[in-house]
């Protein structure tokens, strides 16, 4: 049998900011605990950490299981914690998977939502429960370190294709792939790439492979918030989010492996990368001048990308064909502009403060991208881990928005 001719390249990518890719988890009150003193929150293994319970903490663990009430579910919190602490003096750390990084402010609203008067009401212990979801950044299932998924890498590599190719389009603007209510982006990119929407595997990306990329080094993660904010400088209307991320400078490495009959060569790639990024990132430089955040800056011999979330609609849309929805609140009707209004951005605090944020506050997703000469290869089939779901107590209360 004929074997098909392709070229793997080895990449390696540094993040410039925070990086949060999500997986749909978050940590459960089972799932962790704070250490003040040392300000991280530590991820357990609950397994592990019942072997060392005593048999007090087993009924107290129990009944409040039995219980079943939301305001139980915040007593979680205060008997997690008193158990791991112990168990820390004690000299024992089998139970402790890992140490994220939290700052002052976050330890705060940790112990405001763990001791929530008694006498609040249901719908209010929910709603602010709800709103201290911590969300998990993409780990590995096995080796316990993050990691960039290779679908995000292709996902930015396709954006800043389509961008340089944009011209392949028959329509001028969105206003020719409006498709009722919505918007007919599989039309667009099937006349953009040159391939009929309705023969799927037809599609050039289909020829490219990406590795899952890993840490070339120790990886440090922070649970951070992430803050909406007017590219004006003025607050925003969406409510803070709280987000494990990877933090800036952490290099990882992996592979990109491009097919012998594939119409998208690496120079294509490298150009539409460089081309696309670069200039949206002067455009956010101007609105971080404004705001007064920290600005992002690539080294010359590298190639930019933005991978993640809130990576900011104008990174994840075609220029020229941009529909992107505007909520105005107050019950009014959105709106669709060519451009985002608003921009998130990476702080230790839930607050938006001008004077004591100065400098501090960062995009997120922001990375370059080195390459490495290509290695001839022969084929090869790539072996996909298989990740355990362990479902946490009282899960049914957890909205994730």
């Amino acid at each position: 049998m004929l074997k098909t001719p392709f070229k793997t390249y080895k990449i390696y990518i540094k993040l410039l900011s925070p990086l949060h890719i999500g997986t749909g988890e978050v940590y459960e009150p089972t799932g962790f605990f704070i250490n003040e003193i040392e300000k991280y929150l530590g991820v357990i293994d609950f397994e592990k950490l019942c072997l060392h319970l005593t048999e007090s903490e087993i009924s107290r663990f129990i009944a409040l299981c039995r219980k079943g009430t939301l305001a139980s579910l915040l007593n979680l919190y205060s008997l997690t914690d008193e158990v791991c602490l112990r168990l820390l003096k004690q000299g024992k750390t089998d139970f402790l998977v890992r140490k994220i990084d939290v700052s002052p402010y976050f330890i705060g609203h940790y112990n405001k939502v763990k001791n929530l008067k008694k006498n609040c009401s249901d719908s209010e212990i929910e709603r602010t429960f709800n709103k201290f979801s911590i969300h998990k950044t993409a780990f590995s299932s096995n080796e316990k370190f993050p990691i960039i998924p290779g679908s995000s890498i292709k996902g930015s590599i396709r954006t800043a294709v389509l961008n340089k190719l944009k011209g392949n389009a028959k329509g001028k603007s969105y206003r020719n792939y409006k498709k009722g209510k919505g918007y007919d982006s599989v039309q667009l990119e099937s006349e953009i790439l040159n391939y009929d929407k309705n023969k799927f595997h037809k599609d050039p990306f289909r020829l490219i492979k990406i590795s899952d990329f890993k840490p070339a080094e120790k990886a440090q993660t922070k649970i951070i918030y992430a803050i909406n904010i007017k590219k004006d400088g003025n607050r925003g209307r969406g409510p803070f989010q709280i987000l494990e991320v990877i933090l800036p400078n952490t290099v990882f490495e992996g592979s990109i492996t491009i097919m012998g009959e594939s119409k998208l060569t690496l120079e294509t790639i490298k150009s539409a990368l460089k081309d696309f990024y670069l200039k949206e990132a002067e455009k956010e430089n101007e609105v971080l001048k404004i705001i007064g955040a920290k600005e992002i800056q690539f080294h010359q011999n590298s190639l930019p990308i933005r991978i993640g979330r809130h990576s900011g609609a104008e990174c994840v849309t075609i220029e020229g064909y941009r529909y992107i929805k505007i909520r105005q609140g107050n019950k009014k009707p959105p709106r669709y502009l060519d451009h985002a209004t608003t921009i998130w951005l990476a702080s230790n605090s839930p607050r938006y403060d001008k004077e004591l944020q100065l400098k501090s506050l960062q995009p997120f997703g922001w990375a370059e991208l080195f390459l490495t000469k290509p290695e001839e290869t022969g084929t090869r089939r790539e072996k996909r881990s298989t990740q355990i779901d362990i479902s946490k107590l009282f899960r049914k209360y957890r909205v994730i928005k």
